[in-house]
C-alpha cells in the first residue's frame, strides 16, 4: 500500500539490479498494482477468501483481488500463491472449489500451503488484543489438499511452521 510513497527507492533498487519480493493479498487499488509491476519481480500473493458469502469474514474484496490477479499475470509476473489452511475460513466446500478455479486459470511458479499458526500471539498481546482462535487442520486435509492441486500440474509446498 506504500508503492508511491517508495517508488523512487524501488525505481534504484531496479537500476541496481536488487531483487525484489512483496508479499500481499492484492487486495489495494489498481494504481498500486500497476507500480509494482514496473518493480517486483517476485509477488507471494495470499490467497484466503474467495467464496462471496463469506468473504465478509476478512474484509475482503474478491472483485478486486481478481482484477489485480488477473493484471499481475497478464504482465507475466512471477507469482506464488500462499494460502493458509483455517476450517470454517479458507477451507469450506465452496472457497475451495474457487481456489481450484483460480490456480487452473493462473497458473504460478509454485503454491505454498500452511496451517493456521499462533505466531503472532505475542504481537496481539503488545497491541492490547486477544488472538482469535482457530480450529486446526488435520493432516489428512492439508494432504488431500495438496493433491488436489498437484493435480492441476502446479508445483506445491506444505510449509510446516
Amino acid at each position: 500500500m506504500q508503492f508511491e510513497k517508495i517508488e523512487s527507492l524501488l525505481q534504484r533498487l531496479k537500476e541496481q539490479k536488487i531483487n525484489v519480493c512483496i508479499e500481499s493479498s492484492l487486495t489495494v487499488s489498481e494504481h498500486l498494482v500497476d507500480i509494482a509491476i514496473k518493480y517486483v519481480d517476485e509477488f507471494i500473493i495470499d490467497i484466503k477468501i474467495l467464496d462471496e458469502d463469506n468473504v465478509d469474514k476478512i474484509n475482503g474484496n474478491v472483485e478486486l483481488f481478481l482484477k489485480n490477479i488477473k493484471k499481475v499475470f497478464e504482465n507475466n509476473c512471477n507469482v506464488i500463491f500462499r494460502i493458509p489452511l483455517v476450517p470454517k475460513y479458507t477451507v469450506t466446500d465452496a472457497n475451495m472449489k474457487k481456489i481450484l478455479e483460480i490456480l487452473n486459470i493462473y497458473k504460478p511458479l509454485k503454491v505454498e500451503i500452511f496451517k493456521i499458526h499462533r505466531l503472532g500471539e505475542k504481537k496481539y498481546k503488545t497491541l492490547g488484543k486477544v488472538m482469535p482462535e482457530f480450529e486446526e487442520i488435520s493432516d489428512t486435509k492439508v494432504y488431500e489438499i495438496k493433491r488436489k492441486i498437484e493435480k492441476l500440474g502446479i508445483k506445491v509446498e506444505y510449509c510446516k511452521i
